[in-house]
This record gives structure tokens, sequence and C-alpha cells, in this order.
């Protein structure tokens, strides 16, 4: 069992919003999509993705760049 620090915090109240690195797909530019542990979240392996060092934004319109972001990580990231 997990003790509470005795100022009453507790790891609930102290979660923020997950932060992922932004990558393509090899083959695939102008799309990005949330690196995970393994590849992206969207299921696309690793071996497949170029990760980039930036974060991943979840965007519906293209950037100045051309870029957008994947459909299905910017759902995911967004729950």
């Amino acid at each position: 069992m997990t003790e509470l620090p005795h100022d009453d915090r507790s790891f609930t109240t102290a979660r923020g919003p997950a932060r992922f690195a932004a990558c393509e797909e090899v083959g695939v530019p102008g799309v990005e999509h949330a690196a995970g542990a393994g590849g992206t979240l969207c299921g696309i392996p690793d071996a497949r993705i170029t990760i980039y060092r930036h974060l991943f934004v979840p965007r519906r319109l293209p950037t100045l760049r051309g870029r957008r972001s994947c459909r299905r990580c910017r759902d995911l990231v967004r729950r």
C-alpha cells in the first residue's frame, strides 16, 4: 500500500498530462505521430519511424512546414 505524504499530497493530484516525442513514419512525410515505447501510439513499429527532438502537438490543421498530426495519435493523446 502506498502511503500519503504528511501534508496530504497524493499522486492523483500531482498528475499532469503525458508528453510524447514527435516522430514520422519513414517514407510518409508530413504526418507527425506521437512516439511511445516501441513505436507510435497508433501502432507503427519503432523500426519504421524517425523520432524528432520536439514534442508531439495534437494539431488538426497543418503547420507552416505543412505537417499535420495523425488523427489516431491526436485522439489518444487528448484522452
